[in-house]
């Protein structure tokens, strides 16, 4: 088996392909043509499919994700883009993650004895990666927007919030007083987006954390939520 090779075809990068090679321990040498590089290496398929994933996390996937918040949320400022984006670099460079590229990248080199980085990338691990990168871009943003909601309301604490009626269930939700004068409507609805899937529950949940009201009547809402506003209650008053 020591005279057999696995040929890992590398169009962009290489430089950072060569230091994931040497990070493994493995030895390679390198055929280079006018458009590409291939790194030659002994037949280790699951250590190279290491390297390979580990070569993804470091030189492709941090591309894609800025490229993506660029593009799918060009109407965000830069720096709560570059904010989301550094939230997420631990994650990028986990374990668990680096196992999962692997698993995908093994099989191909086993049976093929090779593979093309561009061409895995283009007929399978973009649509991966690229769904990867587009759920931590919402769950960032998502996050930051909660946060942010929570802290313009926690300054709603210095005033004494008694009783607050929280009605219906989803998009028809809604906060009253014991009078039934409708409140917060405004918060409600603006911090709804469509990309993050953030509902009237969640931000309802934000202002019940921030106001600790004294009660809150829950009148035809889901039991989720109800299980939810229990457990804010119970943190706020803890």
């Amino acid at each position: 088996m020591g005279a057999l090779k696995l040929a890992i075809s590398v169009e962009t990068h290489s430089p950072e392909y060569a230091e994931a090679l040497e990070n493994k321990h493995l030895a390679f040498d390198v055929v280079r043509s006018s458009r590409r590089w291939v790194y030659l290496t002994e037949y280790l398929p699951a250590p190279v499919a290491e390297a390979t994933a580990r070569f993804l996390q470091k030189a492709i996937l941090p591309e894609l994700f800025l490229e993506h918040l660029d593009t799918a949320y060009s109407d965000i400022p830069d720096e709560d883009r570059l904010a989301i984006f550094q939230d997420n670099l631990d994650y990028l460079q986990n374990d668990h993650f680096t196992r999962g590229t692997r698993a995908l990248i093994q099989p191909s080199l086993e049976e093929q004895k090779g593979l093309s980085i561009e061409g895995w990338m283009r007929f399978r691990g973009r649509r991966i990666l690229d769904n990867l990168v587009a759920q931590l871009a919402r769950e960032g943003l998502k996050s930051l927007r909660l946060e942010r909601a929570y802290q313009q309301f926690r300054s709603l604490r210095l005033h004494a919030v008694e009783h607050l009626v929280v009605e219906g269930r989803g998009a028809g939700l809604r906060i009253k007083d014991p009078g039934g004068a409708e409140l917060f409507r405004e918060f409600l609805d603006g911090y709804l987006d469509p990309r993050l899937q953030i509902d009237r529950e969640d931000l309802a949940i934000i202002l019940i954390r921030a106001l600790a009201p004294g009660r809150v009547e829950l009148v035809d809402v889901h039991p989720a939520f109800r299980r939810r506003v229990e457990a804010a209650l119970a943190r706020s008053r803890g």
